[in-house]
């Protein structure tokens, strides 16, 4: 028995040790309150360079694979607004950072923007953060029953480091 703990035990720290790829958009509510879309399937890699800058050239979010919580706003959120049918992901380019401070081009829905925001390295994976501004995508106004999504978002993504 303590053989076979002493085999399985680096294996369940090494499960443990990273976190997974993830993306979550932190959404605030008019007139109050707020709601995340979170996703933990991010297609691609960021780069960590010798001078200790950091890269990435292409990654890509399914924009399907965001969840609300609310089966009901996710519909909405996908079908109304993001139209996930006719523009399926969210892709970040040209990713460049360095001590701390980075740059990148964002399209969503069809939309290049470019976007600045922070980071930092937490063991095998870069944290991004970053605002966007909803209206910026051509989103249209985000309103149901009365409430409605301000345009204000913050973006933050755990991507993997090769």
């Amino acid at each position: 028995m303590k053989t076979t703990l002493a085999i399985l035990a680096p294996l369940f720290v090494s499960a443990f040790a990273f976190a997974a790829p993830e993306a979550k958009v932190a959404m605030k509510l008019s007139p109050a309150g707020s709601f995340s879309a979170t996703t933990k399937t991010i297609n691609g890699t960021a780069k960590k360079n010798k001078d200790g800058s950091v890269e990435a050239s292409k990654i890509e979010i399914p924009l399907d694979a965001l969840d609300t919580g609310i089966a009901l706003r996710n519909e909405h959120m996908k079908t109304k607004h993001l139209e996930t049918a006719k523009f399926p992901n969210a892709i970040v380019t040209d990713a460049k950072g360095k001590d701390g401070k980075g740059t990148a081009t964002l399209e969503v829905h069809g939309v290049k923007k470019p976007i600045t925001g922070t980071y930092a390295i937490d063991g095998n994976e870069l944290v991004v953060n970053f605002p966007i501004n909803v209206a910026d995508f051509n989103v249209g106004k985000i309103r149901y029953m009365g409430g409605g999504v301000k345009e204000e978002a913050t973006v933050e993504a755990r991507i993997p480091i090769k």
